[in-house]
């Protein structure tokens, strides 16, 4: 620890003089410098009561749609002891595209590194508008990835970032930041979705879990098609896989397969005690998932498999609920030990809307255990219950084609176990 006095310290000619006493610890003449600082250490520096820096935290940026200029109001919280500095020396937060260069050069378009834009009120919490005018080509499209930091200074030229770690190479400090954080934080600029997009570590979404968010914020203005890159991994994604609130339709349909040369792909939820299905269909119309790469052949390349073990009634491989309908799953491997008599490793449940759970298709797919341990064989492969409170609640039109349903079995403790079971509210 440096117990030296800094160049702005709160103990600058605050003592009492000693005659006696000529020299500091370092053996400098404190008549040399100024003989009245407090301590052991004397120098010719400025008097400041703030020598601790500001305190700063915000919430971290999630993806966006939008290329517009991005407004963030109320975002940036900053106290200090004394005060936060302001006008020139303002809090600034820092941005660039991830591909521009690392470097603090001019503040606009014409310079390639980092920009900074400064706050729009004068207290915290501060607003800011990320401008990317500034930006090197001065805009951005979908694709983009947006890295970012904030920097706050006080008055005693005390500086801090966060993420933490940028330095400057003058005072005062906010004017002349020279380096990032060690780490940075950054937001996607994704692309809206339309035509065909792709899921996977080079893809245009990262998961199926963000492509269906952006779906949500972004109503479809035609057939989407979301390929699964050959890399997919399902350890990316939050399960369930809640497709609900999706704006499709017969026109605008929403289509999730592998991409063509995609081999042996699984949406996998792993969880052995979780008591949601892998997949979601709640209240989903018109959404297709597709086993084939490429949506051609009659090869089945995508397995979704639930490993939950709960003795929950909602734990499937795929459950349709609250008026799912139109939905089809073709080509698939579906798998879960679901270990409850009032379910199956695809559910259809009851519906809180006017209509069942209706016209679903299950063509060319296996149903079937998730394991060889008998506790890993389904009581049933498929099982529906409706709603009973008028026919237009029951499940109805569902069909299940070409399709194999095997290795479901029960224990000796329980009774029947069934390929298909259809209790109340089916038609």
């Amino acid at each position: 620890v440096d117990l030296h006095l800094q160049a702005s310290n709160p103990a600058e000619g605050s003592g009492v003089l000693i005659a006696t006493v000529t020299d500091d610890f370092d053996g400098q003449t404190r008549s040399t410098l100024t003989p009245t600082d407090i301590g052991a250490d004397a120098g010719g520096f400025t008097l400041s009561s703030d020598i601790v820096p500001p305190s700063l935290t915000y919430t971290p940026l999630t993806f966006t749609t939008s290329t517009v200029n991005r407004d963030l109001t109320n975002f940036v919280t900053a106290t200090d002891i004394v005060a936060v500095s302001s006008g020139a020396n303002a809090p600034r937060l820092y941005f660039k595209k991830a591909s521009d260069n690392d470097a603090f050069v001019g503040n606009t378009s014409a310079n390639n590194g980092w920009k900074y834009v400064t706050p729009s009120n004068g207290s915290s919490p501060y607003s800011f508008t990320i401008d990317y005018s500034l930006l090197n080509g001065g805009s951005v499209v979908g694709g983009d990835v947006i890295q970012y930091f904030v920097a706050v200074q006080d008055d005693g030229n005390n500086l801090v970032s966060n993420p933490a770690g940028a330095t400057a190479s003058a005072n005062p400090a906010i004017q002349n930041v020279n380096a990032k954080p060690t780490t940075v934080n950054s937001y996607n600029i994704l692309p809206v979705p339309t035509g065909t997009r792709t899921v996977g570590p080079t893809g245009d979404y990262f998961s199926i879990t963000q492509a269906i968010s952006v779906i949500q914020s972004n109503p479809l203005t035609g057939p989407v098609i979301i390929e699964l890159q050959p890399t997919y991994v399902s350890t990316v994604e939050t399960f369930p896989l809640n497709f609900t609130n999706l704006g499709t339709n017969a026109t605008n349909t929403l289509t999730i397969r592998p991409q063509a040369g995609a081999t042996n792909l699984s949406i996998a939820a792993t969880s052995t005690s979780s008591t949601l299905p892998a997949v979601d269909l709640n209240n989903a119309q018109y959404v297709t998932i597709d086993g084939r790469p490429g949506g051609v052949g009659t090869s089945k390349q995508l397995t979704i498999s639930n490993a939950s073990t709960s003795i929950s009634q909602q734990t499937s491989a795929v459950r349709f609920i609250n008026e799912a309908s139109n939905n089809a799953l073709r080509y698939l491997t579906l798998r879960a030990p679901v270990r409850n008599l009032s379910s199956g490793v695809v559910h259809f449940g009851t519906t809180t809307g006017p209509n069942g759970n209706d016209n679903n298709t299950i063509d060319n797919s296996d149903i079937r255990e998730f394991g060889s341990l008998i506790n890993q064989r389904p009581y049933h492969g498929i099982y529906s219950t409706g709603t009973l409170t008028t026919l237009a609640h029951y499940n109805s039109g569902n069909a299940i084609t070409n399709s194999n349903i095997f290795n479901y079995a029960t224990d000796v403790f329980t009774g029947d176990s069934n390929g298909v079971f259809l209790t109340n509210g089916n038609t």
